[in-house]
């Protein structure tokens, strides 16, 4: 997504909202990777200096992140739409889980 949620500070809650709207299979690890890399380019020195490692011995990990997201190795895509089905997914066992553990009162 050219000019995605990574574009710049001023544009960029626009370029999100534009981003989560749209109908296009964005993917999702590979923004979060851009980000991530803009980022470290940005603030990378200065956070390096203030928590005492080496800027440039930190990588992204889309490993981390598919293990974050409960992802399979297999997953190198996500969609917000993909994510949108996940989230309501967790949500529905969540709710399950708590009613078949919940405790019921007599009467």
């Amino acid at each position: 997504f050219a000019g995605g949620p990574a574009a710049g500070s001023a544009g960029g809650a626009m370029a999100l909202r534009v981003f989560i709207g749209s109908n296009e299979p964005t993917n999702l690890l590979g923004e979060v990777a851009t980000i991530s890399v803009l980022f470290a380019q940005k603030h990378g020195d200065r956070l390096g200096r203030e928590l005492g490692i080496d800027p440039d011995s930190v990588e992204f990990d889309v490993g981390g992140a598919r293990v974050a997201l409960g992802l399979d190795e297999s997953v190198d895509q996500l969609t917000y739409r993909q994510l949108q089905e996940r989230r309501a997914l967790i949500q529905k066992r969540m709710r399950d889980h708590i009613e078949t553990d919940r405790p019921r009162l007599p009467g």
